[in-house]
């Protein structure tokens, strides 16, 4: 694959042969922890309890196959109230209800494109866009204070 063909990377969305590709031009550690992990996964699955992992509220689910992404405003901070998921609107930080979406769906690529989504759609658009699309899902919102409520 030449550099003008080359997918952008968001979230996890390469087969195993092309992150163990990419991991052997950046370093071959790289391309055996997402070896290990998929070996992990599979092995899980095989057992039939699945690889359980942790979403943004607390819960967990057991991941046989398919793929998983957690999106949110809380990382990737600078300043007040800047962060990386920008409003296509006005090339700003978004201002949205929700603080973190978890995504449990088909493929990594999907997770993590519907998690983005709905954190910048907020809960009044994003949630329904997650019933229509998601297998699993989980939201974490800031409380509403007293009196606002």
């Amino acid at each position: 694959m030449t550099a003008s063909h080359a997918r952008p990377v968001v979230g996890s969305e390469y087969t195993l042969g092309e992150e163990i590709a990419n991991s052997i031009t950046s370093g071959i550690a790289s391309g055996l922890s997402v070896a290990a992990l998929v070996v992990m996964v599979v092995h899980a699955a095989l057992r039939g309890d699945g690889w359980h992992v942790g979403l943004c509220d607390g819960s967990a689910v057991a991941l046989t196959d398919g793929g998983i992404a957690t999106s949110g405003t809380t990382r990737r901070r600078w300043g007040k109230g800047m962060h990386h998921l920008v409003d296509p609107r006005t090339g700003l930080p978004v201002y949205t209800d929700l603080t973190e979406v978890s995504v449990v769906t088909d493929t990594a690529l999907h997770a993590e494109i519907y998690a983005k989504t709905a954190v910048l759609m907020g809960s009044a658009h994003g949630l329904p866009f997650l019933s229509q699309r998601a297998d699993h899902f989980a939201v974490v919102a800031p409380p509403v204070p007293a009196a606002a409520a």
